[in-house]
């Protein structure tokens, strides 16, 4: 298989570990799926230019995320076949680069993954329909759903109260979003509440290992919509403590030139 086990125990202390315990720590807090690593790796790219990397770089930054160059040949052969990346022979050595749909589905993502978070709550409306809800509510049980004033037409036949300034209850936001990204972002904060050691790695492989798990882990949340508004709805929450701990995490270790050679 190209992916790794899902592993909720956080028992390595992540600020006296070293670099390669940290990775594999990384590794398990959440499932990962190597061609949707490869993803991550791409998207982190300069997007200004047309950046590329070489399979000397790849197997490099592999091999620091402790895993095997199989199964990085399996998922750059996935990508091609996909029309997401395209590669170039350069000698002895491949170059890979993303093709255009490639660069914009990246484009389409990137803002949602590398934005920061406003804490600035905005309206919101609980409504009871008997027949049909706004077409965009966000459905929390049977005829019940929350959804912004601006989401309802005149002929919306709905009950409906605006909601306060409270936070609302856990089985709300777990309907935001469901458990299984909830629990990730906590195991994912929990993690890098160490990231002052992150600046000791060894060398520019292993940062942008690390880098690249993190990233990985955030865009599974940043790319669901739940993610944003269980944020703006609890914004000292679990999630929103994850985001902030993501973006100084990336501030901290910043992308590294790996030896392409």
């Amino acid at each position: 298989t190209l992916g790794f086990p899902t592993n909720t125990q956080t028992s390595v202390n992540v600020r006296t570990a070293s670099s390669s315990d940290r990775i594999a720590q990384l590794k398990k807090i959440g499932p990962v799926r190597v061609w949707s690593l490869l993803v991550t790796v791409f998207g982190d790219l300069p997007h200004e230019t047309d950046a590329s990397l070489t399979s000397a770089q790849l197997n490099r930054l592999f091999e620091a995320l402790q895993l095997r160059p199989e199964a990085l040949r399996v998922a750059l052969h996935r990508l091609r076949k996909d029309g997401w990346i395209l590669s170039e022979r350069m000698g002895s050595l491949s170059s890979y680069s993303m093709t255009a749909n490639g660069r914009a589905e990246t484009a389409a993502a990137r803002d949602r993954v590398y934005q920061a978070f406003s804490t600035k709550r905005r309206a919101w409306v609980l409504g009871l329909a008997p027949n049909a809800l706004p077409e965009d509510a966000l459905r929390i049980g049977p005829g019940v759903g929350l959804f912004r004033p601006d989401q309802m037409s005149a002929g919306d036949d709905v009950w409906s109260f605006h909601v306060g300034e409270e936070v609302p209850p856990d089985w709300v936001l777990e309907t935001i979003l469901p458990a299984e990204f909830l629990d990730l972002a906590d195991r994912l904060a929990s993690f890098l509440e160490g990231r002052a050691t992150f600046q000791s790695a060894d060398g520019p492989d292993r940062k942008m290992a690390e880098r690249t798990l993190i990233l990985h882990h955030w865009r599974r949340l940043a790319l669901r919509d739940g993610t944003w508004l269980t944020m703006e709805l609890a914004s000292d929450g679990r999630v929103a403590e994850c985001a902030r701990a993501v973006r100084d995490a990336l501030k901290d270790i910043p992308i590294q030139q790996i030896d392409g050679a």
